[in-house]
């Protein structure tokens, strides 16, 4: 681990049955490609439950060889407050990442809300343009940025969700 698993891939998944469980995959990057480290299934999406997973996961590396120990010093998740809080508790020095996917799906669905304020019909066209954005290179973001907030089919709530992210 301790040569070549510097990265972590944390994704969760909850209400997967009649009992509302939460299965968590935790995932290390290695020079022969991803690792499964740990998958977790518990009754909650709880800070405390995923620090405890987490505490418990480092804890059976540091068993396995103390000398090769889960220090990861980069974690990629979701947004969910609960899992970054909880790898920050276990492992301070980490920086934490958010997952491309997991920031398109999100805006998605902002956009098939109501609430978003965006006409069904326009929502790709404002999708896209959100996307332009996230993809551009530094020069282009200013200009990819003007465009996404010019579309005239973008309502306020929209404005305000995208100057929040």
């Amino acid at each position: 681990y301790k040569e070549d698993a510097k990265m972590l891939f944390i994704d969760s998944t909850g209400s997967v049955d009649a009992h509302e469980l939460v299965v968590t995959l935790v995932v290390v990057a290695t020079c022969a490609g991803a690792l499964p480290m740990g998958i977790t299934i518990a009754g909650s999406k709880s800070e405390e439950t995923y620090t405890q997973a987490f505490d418990l996961l480092k804890m059976l590396t540091e068993e396995i060889d103390p000398t090769t120990s889960m220090q990861p010093n980069i974690g990629m998740t979701d947004h969910d407050e609960s899992i970054r809080n909880s790898l920050k508790s276990v492992w301070p020095n980490i920086t934490l990442f958010l997952c491309l996917f997991h920031i398109l799906q999100a805006v998605w669905r902002h956009l098939m809300l109501s609430a978003s304020g965006v006409a069904k019909d326009d929502r790709q066209a404002v999708f896209r343009a959100f996307r332009t954005c996230v993809y551009a290179n530094k020069s282009d973001l200013n200009s990819s940025k003007d465009a996404l907030f010019s579309l005239g089919s973008l309502s306020e709530q929209c404005r305000e969700y995208f100057n929040g992210l």
